[in-house]
């Protein structure tokens, strides 16, 4: 008895605990990040007063985009699992799917507009207008997304024949190799090109009229850049838990399945690391900036990639363990960045040992 009541506790008291644990890094983050950013957030507030409509725009602008995504997803999940074919009605279907959106969703919209109104509150400005408007902005638009995402896309049209043929491997024989295709062929299935464009078209709104073309064209190409190298490393870490469990029974070594399946798409990053350090030096920042930036960049896809592959036979927590070690780092990084060098091999290391034993 005792036992079991030490087992239902572990799990409230170890969630209790990383609560505790990151509410104590992220203050003394937040506190160091508003004493050396406090003037770029009074012009960030000062131009959310001057433009208070555009606030709500891009709010009901992003909102509308995720709600219909994710219901369109939720649906094609539904109908391919085989709970398509329980009893169940279609409203009951539908509340469930409705208060999980819910519950995803309503937190952070939450947490958007109470930040907004802690920034005002600390600055002593007044946000009342572009709190109001963000809120009621990402309800309407998360209400119209929700209910436009009812009926799912239609799937992209077959390829051509002769492309389909020069694709088919005829044989067996194809090899390990192949392996270093999946990350693109499950980029190309779950990339969502219109929401892409809403995101884009958000951006183009909330540039000031009078912007130079010089400046428009590369902030533009960095933001493609940034959601292409966004979704290609989400498409790897999608692909390594799938990899792993078609390929447990095979005798292929963790190593050659670490390099089959990342080593091009770590490539793609660094090109793509590159060429947004270019564009950032183009736009006024320094070079150690745009460096910076782009190493950043770069560590973080080689750790995510390291907590996929240690957690890859059970891909659930792998989103959780990520925000919270983002959490982390980026606490770190604006109260003792030098804690940093010690840190993060220290948790590379940790994460590298749960890899190898899985």
């Amino acid at each position: 008895m005792r036992a079991r009541a030490q087992r239902w506790l572990s799990r409230p008291l170890r969630a209790g605990a990383a609560v505790v644990a990151l509410t104590v890094l992220a203050v003394p983050a937040i506190g160091a990040a508003w004493s050396k950013s406090h003037e770029r957030v009074t012009a960030l507030l000062e131009l959310l007063n001057a433009h208070p409509f555009t606030t709500g725009l891009v709010a009901a602008w992003a909102a509308f985009a995720c709600l219909q995504t994710h219901r369109r997803r939720a649906e094609r999940q539904h109908a391919a699992s085989w709970l398509a074919s329980v009893p169940v009605e279609r409203h009951a279907v539908l509340a469930f799917l409705r208060w999980r959106a819910a519950v995803l969703f309503i937190p952070p919209g939450a947490m958007m507009a109470a930040i907004l109104a802690l920034l005002g509150w600390a600055a002593g400005r007044n946000v009342r207008l572009p709190c109001l408007l963000l809120g009621l902005g990402f309800a309407a638009g998360a209400i119209a997304g929700w209910r436009s995402g009812a009926r799912a896309s239609a799937d992209a049209a077959a390829t051509l024949p002769r492309l389909r043929d020069r694709a088919r491997t005829p044989t067996s024989a194809a090899g390990f190799d192949a392996l270093r295709r999946w990350p693109f062929a499950q980029l190309l299935a779950s990339v969502n090109p219109r929401q892409h464009a809403r995101i884009v078209a958000a951006v183009l709104l909330t540039m000031p009229m009078g912007i130079a073309l010089s400046v428009a064209v590369p902030l533009l190409l960095l933001l493609a850049t940034g959601l292409g190298a966004a979704a290609l490393l989400q498409a790897l870490l999608a692909t390594i838990p799938r990899a792993a469990d078609h390929l447990r029974c095979t005798p292929l070594p963790p190593t050659r399945l670490i390099a089959l399946l990342s080593g091009r798409v770590l490539a793609c990053q660094a090109v793509a690391a590159a060429f947004a350090a270019l564009l950032g030096r183009i736009l006024g920042a320094s070079n150690g900036a745009a460096l910076t930036g782009a190493v950043a960049w770069l560590l973080w896809v080689g750790f995510a990639i390291l907590c996929a592959f240690a957690a890859r036979y059970r891909p659930a927590p792998l989103r959780a363990e990520l925000i919270v070690f983002s959490i982390v780092l980026l606490a770190l990084a604006a109260v003792a960045p030098r804690l940093l060098l010690l840190a993060l091999p220290a948790i590379a290391g940790w994460q590298g040992r749960r890899a190898w034993r899985a």
